[in-house]
């Protein structure tokens, strides 16, 4: 439920998105992805690799930031 949460905050507001990103998110969701099995996952996977997508699309400092999680 969080995730989905997350991933409506951050749709379309890039201050959102740097202060979700800021709070260290992707160190967390890749660690999601690996419990959750990695590429083999289901829709927690699913949902983590959304939410990565919107938060680094369109914002140069947050790809930076995925880049050294």
């Amino acid at each position: 439920m969080g995730l989905l949460v997350l991933t409506e905050l951050a749709h379309a507001n890039q201050d959102i998105q740097k202060i979700i990103a800021f709070e260290g998110v992707f160190e967390r969701l890749f660690s999601i992805i690996e419990i959750e099995g990695g590429a083999e996952g289901g829709i927690i996977v699913a949902d983590c690799i959304n939410l990565i997508n919107i938060l680094i699309h369109g914002n140069v400092s947050n790809q930076v930031r995925c880049i050294y999680a």
